[in-house]
């Protein structure tokens, strides 16, 4: 179960508060099992996307794979966005899964499982050949308003199999699963606060440090706060009707097929991100 933080409406109470039990806070956090549903989000009507590089047009296509059987269809999706602040102010900063996707291995060797509903069960596979993988991509393509034009999404790629799963299988086929959500335990979360006060000097050098990250600054500026989590183990992704982060679609399912075309240009690009990311 996931932890709230207190419904302080007054900033120097709230503070004043997040200081004394940060320990405990973040404690709770990194010892609970995370899903990152919630349902205070809709969906986002995105499909089929190329996201395979950055810094050019996006394609809309589908995606040819000759080794697929008659019953089997390859799915990639933005299983989460680094730098979305959730409904518990939760923000998972850039490259903090690289740790999990690297020491998981890159091919059907890691325990990272395509699920559905966060059913942590046999029967509630769905895919196989599970890869995962992070991609910067143009936030254009979501039409939200940002001072940021590009986050890191995490992908999740995967062989959807009607055997395992054939209510699944068809609704991938339909079109019709919109969102994702990842499971996950928080290894490294560090609170961070805009205040000028000396007493909370340590959180104001991290809101410095990770605010640049964050994508719907509109949310902790009125908060004022905001939880940074560096680096996460990534236990699974799941198909779900809808995720904390809107940003989890898919971006292609296919079989063998022709392709469409639909081109879309990106916004140009106002920030060094690479180097933001280093920074970390």
């Amino acid at each position: 179960m996931r932890v709230s933080d207190p419904d302080i409406k007054d900033r120097n109470k709230l503070f004043a508060h997040l200081k004394a039990n940060k320990d405990l806070l973040m404690a709770q956090k990194c010892s609970a099992q995370v899903t990152s549903d919630n349902f205070d989000y809709g969906c986002l009507e995105l499909r089929a996307k190329d996201l395979s590089f950055l810094g050019k047009s996006v394609t809309k296509s589908k995606v040819v794979k000759e080794d697929l059987g008659e019953d089997e269809i390859q799915v990639d999706a933005i299983a989460n966005m680094a730098g979305w602040c959730d409904s518990y102010m939760d923000v998972l900063i850039p490259d903090c899964w690289a740790k999990t996707i690297r020491e998981k291995g890159a091919s059907n060797k890691q325990l990272i499982y395509h699920l559905k509903n966060h059913d942590y069960t046999t029967d509630a596979i769905i895919g196989g050949n599970v890869n995962m993988s992070s991609k910067w991509v143009d936030l254009s393509m979501f039409n939200i308003e940002s001072d940021l034009t590009q986050g890191q999404a995490l992908i999740g790629s995967s062989t959807v199999r009607r055997k395992y799963d054939a209510k699944c299988y068809h609704l991938y086929s339909d079109d019709e699963v919109k969102q994702h959500s990842i499971g996950l335990r928080y290894i490294k979360i560090y609170l961070c606060m805009n205040s000028d006060e000396d007493e909370y000097q340590f959180e104001k050098e991290n809101w410095d440090k990770y605010y640049k990250f964050i994508i719907n600054k509109d949310k902790v500026d009125g908060r004022g706060y905001f939880w940074a989590v560096t680096e996460i183990k990534l236990l699974e992704y799941s198909a779900v009707l809808y995720g904390a982060n809107e940003l989890t679609t898919v971006q292609s399912t296919g079989k063998n097929g022709p392709s469409e075309d639909t081109q879309m240009e990106p916004l140009e690009n106002t920030l060094d991100y690479a180097s933001l990311a280093a920074q970390i």
